[in-house]
């Protein structure tokens, strides 16, 4: 009796998409009771990667500000979503992202305690960024360690609020805490 033996290497493209979460929710209290500030930042983004190297990515973001004093408040607001495509090579352990944006839709607002909503403009983006990514290994809250691609721009890049780099857990979603104390990892 003969047995055959398949052996299957998974690759980027036999993968589930690669899903980026970020978040980072901190507060500030000033002195004194002087006020307070809290920053509160939230950002998925999803690249379908293709087996003909083609890639279709959606990002989803919010960034909000509050500060409050004892006379006053003043609340800002980014909302965004952006589709991307472009292409994408696996190389070993590094992968290549050339993205290019498509769509975007972004409103930015900051309302004072005393005054009316004023409509700001959102920053802009590169529309063809290309990415370098590299095989690293993180911690975990868990105490756990996952592989990730941690993917940062070959060039200069304006990226509005999207952080960089970009962090995909290789066989799961990884999601990035991020703030002043520095960066931390856990299981989406």
């Amino acid at each position: 009796m003969r047995a055959l033996l398949l052996l299957f290497v998974p690759t980027v493209a036999s993968a589930a998409p690669l899903e980026m979460r970020y978040l980072r929710s901190e507060n500030l209290h000033i002195a004194n009771q002087g006020g307070a500030i809290n920053w509160f930042d939230e950002v998925t983004l999803t690249l379908d990667l293709e087996s003909n190297g083609r890639l279709v990515g959606r990002e989803t973001g919010t960034s909000r500000e509050h500060n409050l004093y004892a006379s006053y408040s003043t609340e800002e607001l980014q909302t965004w979503t952006q589709q991307w495509s472009g292409t994408w090579k696996q190389s070993g352990a590094t992968l290549a992202l050339e993205v290019v944006l498509g769509t975007r839709a972004c409103t930015h607002t900051k309302k004072p305690s005393d005054g009316t909503v004023a409509q700001l403009t959102c920053k802009p983006v590169t529309p063809k960024i290309r990415f370098a990514c590299t095989t690293a290994q993180v911690t975990l809250r868990d105490k756990t360690a996952d592989k990730v691609w941690q993917c940062l721009p070959t060039g200069t890049a304006q990226l509005d609020r999207t952080p960089t780099p970009w962090t995909f857990g290789k066989t799961r979603c990884v999601k990035t805490l991020g703030g002043r104390g520095g960066v931390s990892y856990e299981r989406c």
